[in-house]
């Protein structure tokens, strides 16, 4: 319930943050009839499925062995799960899944490693224009920018401030999100005019208003970086959920049974 209120965020009185969503729901919801709550669960149902088909298209090279495949499909810490909200479905850390995994598909293709420049457009021309476009729904795609850039260097073979060069476009979205003074009144304007339909109110307000997301970086580090306490349990699964993913994937290499450089 708190993503879908967040979903009805629109640009209807001006600009706030995550606005873009919304402002095409209302729009099809307006001229086409399809309610909100369709709109919302076609949408994460088809993205849901596409992710699937995504992850194990990628790792369908492992088919031969079961064991590794099933492992690797259903393991939970993997990146088919939301890497926000271990418990969210509809959730838009969604998108961002989509387009780590994407790009991770069209790193992994055999014909684009022996083929920089197709690799190249596709990143410019579908990568990038999706992650840019998936700022304004959810600024959660920020956060995973490093990885595309990780993905592009070890594609690319190239010098680190070239490939910098290529990511500097993404400069100013960080500015115009994180940065960009959402008025007051603009968005208490747009919690009135939703205020109807039995949302979360408290959830749109904050998911539009300039201050979020670089707050709760600074409160998340304070809790549980900062804390020791905190810091020991989190430390904890995070070697809990690692370790054996570590352990099992070395003892097949060892064994034969994966081999990496093919």
């Amino acid at each position: 319930m708190w993503t879908f209120s967040q979903a009805h965020i629109n640009y209807s009185n001006g600009f706030v943050k995550r606005g873009l969503f919304g402002t095409i729901m209302l729009f099809i919801e307006n001229f086409f009839l399809l309610s909100p709550r369709k709109f919302f669960s076609l949408f994460f149902i088809l993205l849901t499925s596409i992710n699937i088909l995504l992850f194990f298209n990628i790792i369908k090279k492992y088919s031969t062995n079961f064991l590794v495949f099933l492992f690797l499909a259903l393991n939970p810490t993997l990146i088919m799960f939301s890497f926000n909200d271990l418990g969210g479905y509809q959730r838009f850390d969604a998108i961002s899944i989509f387009v780590m995994l994407l790009h991770c598909l069209y790193a992994c293709n055999d014909n684009l490693k022996n083929n920089i420049v197709m690799y190249k457009k596709k990143l410019f021309f579908i990568i990038f224009p999706i992650i840019l476009i998936s700022s304004f729904i959810h600024e959660i795609i920020i956060w995973s920018l490093h990885l595309h850039l990780l993905i592009t260097m070890n594609t690319t073979k190239e010098s680190f401030n070239k490939i910098i060069s290529y990511y500097l476009i993404f400069l100013i979205i960080i500015i115009i999100i994180f940065f960009f003074p959402v008025a007051d009144i603009t968005v208490q304007k747009m919690a009135s005019d939703l205020s109807e339909r039995n949302l979360f109110i408290d959830a749109i307000i904050v998911g539009s208003a300039t201050k979020g997301n670089l707050e709760i970086l600074s409160y998340e580090i304070q809790t549980n970086l900062l804390n020791f306490y905190n810091f020991k349990i989190n430390l904890f699964f995070i070697i809990l959920s690692t370790l054996p993913f570590l352990f099992f994937i070395n003892y097949l290499q060892n064994n034969n049974y994966l081999d990496f450089k093919n």
